[in-house]
């Protein structure tokens, strides 16, 4: 079975497909047959999404069973080339790292393009954005770290994830 063979399912176009992982499912032993999944990572101009892959499961005959879908329908219908470059994504997301953990960061990773979908209205929409890591140790407070996606047109963050989890446990222990 061919991804574009699905076409009417799945309305992505093969081109924007590579294949990342080929799996085989040892399942024999507890009781039912061995399967293998193929993953494949969506990219578009050797742009990755985000998230955006299919997975298929099949039978070792290759007959299909299971396809898992996460890619980007309309990705590859966006411009892959950016508006902002790398250091003016450095500077807005550096920006919003100071207003969101109060102090400047101490490591900023080398950002990289990536197509990001974004939630508008009630549909997902690829945006090309710049993806980069902002870092601040901390030897005597907890140490603070944001990702942030910034809009490679117009320089907006569109998504920011905190690297830090703070946990309190509490309980009894006999």
């Amino acid at each position: 079975v061919y991804v574009n063979d699905l076409q009417d399912f799945f309305p992505i176009p093969d081109s924007t497909l590579f294949l990342d992982e080929i799996k085989t499912l040892h399942l024999r032993a507890i009781g039912t047959t061995d399967k293998v999944v193929v993953r494949f990572q969506q990219q578009v101009d050797g742009i990755s999404v985000v998230g955006g892959e299919i997975m298929v499961l099949m039978t070792l005959q290759g007959d299909l069973l299971a396809l898992e879908n996460s890619a980007l329908a309309t990705a590859h219908q966006i411009s892959t080339e950016p508006v902002l470059d790398s250091w003016t994504a450095i500077h807005h997301a550096h920006q919003n790292y100071q207003e969101l953990e109060r102090k400047k960061a101490k490591h900023i990773a080398l950002p990289h393009l990536c197509i990001l979908p974004t939630e508008i209205g009630k549909v997902l929409e690829p945006r090309l954005a710049w993806e980069l890591e902002l870092r601040t140790p901390s030897a005597v407070s907890l140490p603070s770290g944001r990702r942030l996606w910034v809009d490679a047109i117009d320089g907006t963050i569109l998504k920011e994830e905190n690297l830090v989890h703070r946990q309190d446990i509490q309980g009894h222990v006999e």
